[in-house]
């Protein structure tokens, strides 16, 4: 092929490439404009649609009310239901525990206090000793409550004596510890005439070896109690109350009695206290686990087996003493000359009446003992 005819065939192909091109690109759409809205766009902004009219903002001006009130109407009190209050069980302590003057004239191994305290100066004499074991809290906090009711004077019997021991071992009850500090058993370290010829830990070297044992001995030497009793927590779910000598006037429900059978742990304090110092002695075991309610009713049995009285006379002996003590309180006017109060625990009182001439505001009435009444 000539040179001239390849140049013309070139033009022609290269015409008509560029022919087609242009019409393809007059083909394509414009490009869209970002601002402009398609057709199916507008419908929507052609909707005519009533919205209604907005509600207006809550005015913050009060309303009034109206001086009659107004009754709801029956409905509407039928659908009000009222709440559900679930029944709390109130558990209140059926005595008022005054302060106790605690007497600090002993001490442990550590040299911590032994607590005492004395009341009443009556012919009577008793002993309260809280547990020897160092971990029973329970039966510290009995005696604490039970010293609380002696310490107030209109509870306290005329014709007891009464020490009470606080904690008999404080290094124990402060480590939370069965023995003392020595590892010795305070239970098993009494003066006995059956004491282990082979002594170990738990025993002590020797009957007494224990600053706590010998602190006991003296103090009960020295008060000459004819009733010790011994606060102690059982291993079972009811309590007892053991004892050889003494059958308590009444029991509750938690606690049965039981005797000791002529037979003593050697080493104890209930063996030395019934063989050596010849008299009497009780154990109170408390329930294990014991609760508040059940620690009421384990105070009631302390006072109870100690008092020898029963449950319905303490009870009734508390309220006297609070009526008493609200007449006490009121104006000395209103008081009547002579009127005679009831008291179970320390026999009649009576108001004297003023003498002649003399108002009864002047005078503050004065009171005579007089013997408890028969029965």
């Amino acid at each position: 092929m000539s040179t001239p005819f390849r140049y013309c065939a070139g033009l022609l192909v290269a015409w008509t490439c560029l022919s087609f091109h242009s019409d393809t690109y007059a083909q394509r759409p414009a490009m869209r404009n970002p601002r402009e809205l398609m057709p199916r766009e507008r419908q929507f902004l052609e909707l005519d649609v009533d919205l209604g009219k907005p509600a207006p903002f809550p005015s913050a001006t009060p309303k009034k009310v109206s001086a009659t009130p107004q009754a709801p109407a029956t409905s509407e009190v039928s659908q009000q239901k009222a709440p559900e209050v679930t029944p709390v069980a109130k558990t209140t302590t059926p005595f008022e525990f005054g302060p106790v003057n605690w007497r600090r004239d002993f001490e442990s191994a550590e040299r911590r206090p032994i607590e005492t305290a004395t009341f009443g100066k009556g012919p009577q004499r008793i002993a309260v000793i809280s547990s020897l074991s160092g971990n029973s809290e329970t039966t510290v906090s009995l005696v604490e409550k039970m010293a609380g009711i002696f310490a107030r004077d209109e509870l306290m019997p005329v014709q007891l004596s009464v020490l009470v021991v606080r904690s008999p071992n404080p290094d124990g009850h402060a480590e939370r510890t069965l023995t003392n500090s020595r590892g010795v058993d305070l239970n098993r370290n009494f003066p006995s005439t059956r004491f282990t010829a082979n002594p170990r830990r738990e025993t002590g070297e020797k009957p007494g070896s224990e600053p706590e044992t010998r602190a006991l001995v003296q103090l009960l030497n020295q008060f000459r109690p004819s009733l010790v009793v011994h606060v102690i927590e059982s291993r079972s779910n009811r309590g007892t109350v053991r004892s050889d000598d003494l059958v308590p006037r009444e029991l509750l429900s938690q606690f049965d009695s039981a005797p000791y059978d002529k037979v003593y742990k050697t080493g104890s304090l209930a063996g030395y206290v019934h063989e050596t110092m010849q008299c009497s002695v009780v154990e109170l075991e408390l329930p294990v686990e014991t609760t508040a309610a059940q620690e009421e009713d384990a105070l009631l049995q302390l006072l109870v087996t100690t008092l020898d009285q029963s449950v319905r006379s303490l009870k009734t002996q508390l309220v006297e003493r609070r009526n008493l003590a609200q007449q006490d309180a009121a104006p000395t006017s209103t008081r009547e000359a002579g009127s005679v109060r009831p008291d179970g625990l320390r026999g009649n009182v009576e108001f004297l009446p003023p003498p002649p001439g003399v108002s009864p505001d002047d005078v503050k009435p004065r009171y005579i003992e007089l013997p408890a009444p028969p029965g």
